[in-house]
């Protein structure tokens, strides 16, 4: 992604289609797909963040696509972790894949204190 991000409705947008492709290219293995999707979702966090934003993403913690939601429930974790956390387990006990696997994790990583958020750096 080479434009620069206009608005926070942009954002999310962005946002939103990205992790849903991300979610499925990383189910399917499509690791350049995914990567691209990563890079742009990370500019998307970063343009939230710095705007007082992430709260937009609230509304899709009940998309129906596991990327999606995986996404939003982490960058929601500092925001409203209670939710948050629900999806996130949701997720980790799920059927076996890239999604169950990431939400897990990143759970055992909240749990410690562990887990980074690199846009807020």
């Amino acid at each position: 992604m080479k434009k620069a991000i206009n608005s926070v409705e942009e954002a999310v947008e962005l946002y939103v289609n990205n992790a849903r492709i991300h979610g499925e290219a990383s189910e399917t293995g499509n690791y350049r797909k995914a990567n691209k999707a990563h890079d742009i979702i990370r500019k998307c966090e970063k343009y939230l963040y710095d705007n007082n934003s992430m709260i937009l993403l609230e509304k899709y913690l009940n998309d129906p696509a596991n990327g999606v939601r995986n996404w939003v429930s982490y960058d929601l974790l500092p925001v409203i972790p209670e939710k948050a956390i629900k999806v996130k387990e949701d997720i980790a006990n799920g059927p076996f894949g890239a999604a169950k696997a990431t939400a897990s994790t990143t759970l055992e990583l909240w749990k410690k204190g562990e887990l980074t958020f690199p846009y807020m750096n």
